[in-house]
Parts: C-alpha cells; sequence; structure tokens
C-alpha cells in the first residue's frame, strides 16, 4: 500500500503544475522522540470467510506496523523509487468504485462487524486526504476534492488513533470515541 500511495503521490506530483516553483515537496516530521521500526504482519482467520471474496475460505490482512525502538541501528526501509512506483501503477488497472458503491459495501460490512467499533467521518476530505497525497497535493496546489487540508487530517487521524490506543491497550477510556468534540469539529459519528 505504501508503494501505491508514493505512486499516486508521484503521478499526482509530477503531472500537476507546482503552486511554488522552487519548493519541494515534504513529508511532516514523524511525531513521538524515538527512532521508528517497522514490520509487516499477516494474520489469517480460518473461522470466517472473506467477507469481500466469498470464495476465499478465510479472512486475511496484511498490516504495516510501526514501532518505536531504542536505536537507531537497523536495516533501514527505504520508500518505493519513482521507476518502481510507476511500473506498478502502470500494471495495477486500478480502478475506483464510484462513492455510493463504497457506501453501501460498508453498510453491508458494517453489520457484520461484531466488536467494538466507531464509524466516524471526517468531513471535508476524500481517501486520499489519509494518505501521503494529501500532503503533497495540498504543497503542489492540486485539488483533490477535499475542503480540510492534509495537516489538519493528520492531526485528527492522529488523536483519533491515539484515543482508540490508549483506550484498548492502555485501559484509558476517552471521550473522544463517544461523541462529537469541541475540538474537533470535522467528525461527525455516523454509527
Amino acid at each position: 500500500m505504501r508503494g501505491l500511495t508514493a505512486g499516486v503521490a508521484l503521478a499526482l506530483v509530477f503531472s500537476a503544475t507546482p503552486a511554488v516553483a522552487d519548493t519541494l515537496p515534504y513529508l511532516s516530521a514523524p511525531t513521538g522522540h524515538r527512532p521508528v521500526g517497522a514490520t509487516s504482519l499477516y494474520p489469517k482467520d480460518t473461522s470466517r470467510v472473506d467477507p469481500w471474496v466469498p470464495s476465499v475460505p478465510y479472512r486475511e490482512l496484511m498490516v504495516s506496523v510501526f514501532y518505536p525502538v531504542a536505536s537507531a541501528n537497523g536495516p533501514k526501509a527505504q520508500y518505493v523509487t519513482p521507476a518502481e512506483s510507476a511500473a506498478m501503477l502502470k500494471g495495477s488497472g486500478i480502478q475506483a468504485p464510484p462513492d455510493a458503491s463504497l457506501r453501501t459495501d460498508w453498510e453491508r460490512d458494517w453489520a457484520q462487524m461484531t466488536e467494538w467499533k466507531r464509524w466516524v467521518e471526517v468531513a471535508g476530505t476524500v481517501h486520499p486526504s489519509f494518505t501521503d497525497v494529501g500532503l503533497f497535493a495540498d504543497q503542489y496546489g492540486v485539488n483533490i476534492g477535499a475542503t480540510t487540508t492534509a495537516e489538519r487530517t493528520q492531526a485528527i487521524t492522529r488523536a483519533y488513533v491515539n484515543a482508540f490506543f490508549d483506550q484498548h491497550l492502555r485501559g484509558k477510556p476517552s471521550s473522544l470515541l463517544d461523541a462529537p468534540s469541541a475540538r474537533y469539529p470535522e467528525i461527525a459519528f455516523c454509527k
């Protein structure tokens, strides 16, 4: 997914006219005070079929986990090169389904989720708002259809993800996950 995101971002960046010609794109510095490690996990649930591909007799998920480490000494993870990104996009045949179709699929899948859950939406965002694409698009003046800035979207995401992990891993309940907050008026609780 990171490669796809980087590829889409590069495609946007190199096909757009820069708002400021001498500005190089950048990503915000990581938050936190420690170096970051990364690994990929592939959990498989053989007790359920894949809801998106019913012919597959299990649910499988690829998860990239980023975590704080004590030392920065170790193998370095590289972003995908521009050539690799272009190759991935060229061969991907990616076609996004219409928003109405996504909403219908999400409504169907929501009913199948039986554990703790929240359905929130962030006003003024589109799917790429939650990726590096939003950051690059803002910097280059590329309109991806979002009215909420990428920096604000990142701040909102960071707050809600932190609240989720605090509640479920640290046992510290957060009112942020229960009702709308004046600090984040962009958030709407759908269910």
